[in-house]
């Protein structure tokens, strides 16, 4: 049997390259986009009973817009009052990253991590596994819990037990280690510090997230909302209301909250899925065309006494040996892929995450053998020996019929996956391109952390070197965030005004942009040392709120504050954020915060530019620890979620075009050699090299155009669920449609031109003899 089958693949040596291309490039595919679906699926399920987890958040009805952010009191009412709520607890990301440790000879090692401050029910709502003490430590405010993850990182294989820990003015002591959270976490956090009495009793500052666990599966937010408003707003209770309580879990988190594309998971699962499908058709294409040229040396065999079953288990070892083999050059092709820079398109290659994965792959492999050499085996099998070898055999024309359909299925795919692929290339072109109202070329962004403070000597030493032009400041990094500070605030005449994001900025910022002022006046230099600062609005702030510039809003310390001018509409967060209501603010001489983003305009060399910057830190404060990012980088950054989605279906559209053309070249080899005799005759009868080339060309272009207008629906409704996601999106285009159609149709055609050809210039005669 082994014998037979190596003659049969080395025999038919075309059909076996073609398969093996067509199947270890889907097998390839399948593993690599499955490790980012696991990725996707196991997103926040870490933590025991992750699906009765919360974040609570309230909802505005009339905008749908939603705020994750409470007061601390707010937060312990509702643990007093409300049962559901009993062990809701806070969580705070630290706004200082820049992390000092500090070794035993009292040198200190600076980083960037995420450090969390949290409240006691803090462990009774997220899994953490202790490798040494427990979270009573942190009854301690000077003690800090690090994973096992930091540990290994920065102390090695020793204890990191009584190590001393700085962030900003805060000294901590490390008195426990847990086991660090999966990459596939909200929280994703390394460090953990006690919150202590900070803003305790303060109903104005709202900067803490709320978790809570519950003992039902499903939240009731109706009633839920109906008892906080019994507790906190008995008054409203018949009234209409248009905030309401919207607990997320935290398994929706990153898309409810965070603005991550439900759709991706679920279109990359489909796409998946066709790619191998298609490969799988092409599979069984090739095997069924190899009937015609196999049945006779089969049915000789019979004749001499083999038995059907043993022919039949032959052509499905033969099947089977090729996919196992396809998928073991898949294995191949994933080593490749994860040494290759693309690979970071996936979130998590590894093998410890990712095992079931291959076996996964590797047992569809093998079903696929067993399943695609059943039916030529049943069928190469089920003709008379006598009537085989007495004359010629092609296969009936409902056998050429079916695997038409099968290349239609074919065509259809890929003609999607060019289409899908063009518009995800052009919304991710839109996002990065559209005017936000702002210029952002030329510039450079430096984090310098909350702590720096020279920022007026900072600039002077900047603008010493000629290629920078100028140099400004903001609280927060400026057009790729997806969202930022949001301040409530009471107008002069009595109404509220809701102002999201608002961005602290110095007094040049605007101009630095070029963000135009279209009434009033720009921020000027004495705005920084005025009593109380002040305010620009932007244009939908004005519309929105119905407030006029000559109206007092109170800023950061609750005192009316001028509104000095009001600017076009500008894009302060990215472009998957729709625009809302904002103002820019100058603190004034009395700020709460300093300014921990520092922007460069430059021209001439980068690289210099770049060296002049870290020796100004230096130069004003030898302890600084900065990162520097072109502008124009952080704002690809912020559609890494969109880059990442284009690169995948780019090459997915890549390989569907591949094995779709692997198809038509099986289909087109197998009619030319089976339809020799018709185009003799045809050519006999008066038909020209060109009647013949057109009447296959014809005929394979009409499958095309068939699967072309099936497409249309298929990728329309895809690509609109895809899009509903961005507020600022482009239009479906109908030249994309018809772009990939043609793409398609002119490399059909080019391939069966080309293997048709020679078979129509052949000397009809001589078909004729031999036929």
């Amino acid at each position: 049997m082994i014998k037979h089958i190596f003659r049969n693949l080395t025999r038919f040596k075309g059909a076996t390259f073609l398969n093996v291309i067509g199947l270890s490039s889907a097998f390839a595919v399948f593993i690599i986009i499955s490790m980012q679906i696991r990725y996707d699926l196991n997103y926040d399920t870490y933590h025991k009973d992750h699906d009765r987890i919360y974040q609570f958040t309230r909802k505005n009805i009339s905008t749908g817009e939603s705020y994750t952010w409470l007061s601390r009191p707010s937060i312990r009412e509702m643990r007093n009052s409300i049962p559901e709520l009993n062990n809701i607890s806070l969580l705070k990301r630290n706004l200082e990253e820049i992390i000092r440790i500090i070794n035993d000879e009292g040198d200190e090692s600076v980083l960037r991590d995420v450090m969390y401050s949290c409240g006691d029910e803090f462990f009774k709502v997220f899994t953490f596994d202790f490798i040494e003490g427990d979270e009573s430590v942190l009854k301690d405010w000077n003690n800090i819990i690090i994973s096992d993850r930091f540990a290994k990182k920065y102390y090695g294989d020793k204890s990191p037990i009584g190590k001393l820990i700085k962030n900003g003015r805060s000294t901590y002591t490390i008195a426990a280690v847990y086991k660090a959270f999966p990459i596939s976490e909200t929280i994703k956090g390394d460090l953990f510090v006690n919150i202590g009495n900070e803003n305790i009793d303060n109903y104005d500052n709202s900067n803490y997230a709320a978790f809570f666990k519950t003992d039902q599966q499903e939240i009731d937010a109706k009633e839920l909302d109906r008892k906080l408003m019994e507790q906190f707003m008995p008054e409203s209770l018949n009234e209409d209301r248009t905030v309401y309580a919207n607990p997320v879990k935290l398994t929706d988190i990153r898309y409810v909250i965070e603005g991550k594309n439900p759709y991706t998971v679920y279109a990359m699962f489909l796409l998946v899925i066709s790619i191998l499908v298609l490969a799988l058709i092409n599979f069984v294409n090739f095997s069924i065309s190899m009937v015609p040229l196999k049945v006779k040396g089969i049915n000789i065999r019979k004749v001499v006494g083999e038995s059907d079953n043993k022919l039949r288990m032959v052509v499905i070892v033969e099947a089977l040996f090729l996919t196992v083999f396809s998928f073991l050059v898949a294995l191949f092709l994933v080593e490749l892929f994860r040494r290759n820079s693309l690979s970071s398109i996936i979130s998590d290659m590894s093998w410890v995450n990712n095992h079931l994965i291959y076996y996964i792959a590797f047992g569809v492999s093998i079903l696929a053998g067993i399943l695609a050499g059943l039916y030529p085996a049943f069928y190469s099998t089920s003709f008379s020996p006598a009537l085989v070898l007495k004359s010629s055999f092609a296969l009936s024309a409902k056998g050429r019929l079916f695997r038409k359909y099968l290349i239609g299925f074919q065509f259809l795919v890929a003609i999607a996956f060019i289409a899908i692929s063009l518009f995800i290339q052009l919304q991710y072109n839109y996002l990065l391109t559209r005017d936000g109202g702002y210029n952002k070329e030329g510039i450079l962004h430096i984090d310098h952390g909350w702590s720096y403070v020279k920022h007026d000597a900072l600039k002077m030493e900047l603008l010493t070197h000629s290629d920078i032009k100028d140099v400004t400041f903001a609280r927060d990094a400026f057009g790729v965030l997806k969202g930022s500070m949001s301040w409530g605030r009471a107008t002069s005449k009595g109404t509220h005004v809701q102002i999201d994001p608002v961005f602290p900025v110095a007094h040049n910022f605007l101009d630095f942009f070029e963000i135009e002022i279209i009434e009033g006046r720009d921020f000027i230099f004495a705005d920084e040392y005025s009593e109380h600062g002040c305010w620009i609005m932007g244009k939908l702030t004005m519309e929105q709120q119905e407030i006029n510039i000559n109206e007092k809003i109170p800023g950061h310390n609750d005192v009316p504050t001028d509104i000095v001018g009001v600017c076009e509409n500008v894009n302060a967060l990215n472009l998957k954020t729709k625009l809302k209501p904002f103002g820019f603010f100058v603190f004034g001489k009395n700020p709460w915060s300093y300014l921990p983003h520092c922007y460069v305009k430059f021209l001439g060399n980068p690289e210099e530019v770049i060296k002049h910057i870290k020796d100004s830190y230096k130069a004003t404060d030898p302890n600084s620890f900065i990162a520097i990012e072109f502008m124009g980088d952080e704002l690809k950054a912020a559609y890494a979620e969109e880059e990442n989605m284009k690169k995948i279906m780019q090459s997915l559209s890549l390989i569907a075009i591949v094995i779709a053309l692997l198809g038509v070249y099986g289909l087109v080899a197998f009619d030319t050699r089976f339809r020799r005799k018709e185009i003799s005759l045809r050519k006999i009868n008066g038909a020209s090299v060109s009647d013949v080339l057109a009447m296959f060309s014809v005929a394979y272009l009409k499958i095309v155009l068939i699967s072309f207008v099936i497409s249309i629906p298929v990728v329309f409704v895809v690509i609109r669920d895809w899009l509903s996601a961005f507020p600022y999106k482009i239009p479906i285009y109908w030249w994309v449609f018809v772009l990939a159609f043609l793409f398609v149709a002119l490399l059909t055609l080019g391939i069966s031109l080309v293997q048709t050809y020679t078979t129509a210039r052949e000397n009809p005669i001589n078909q004729l003899k031999e036929n």
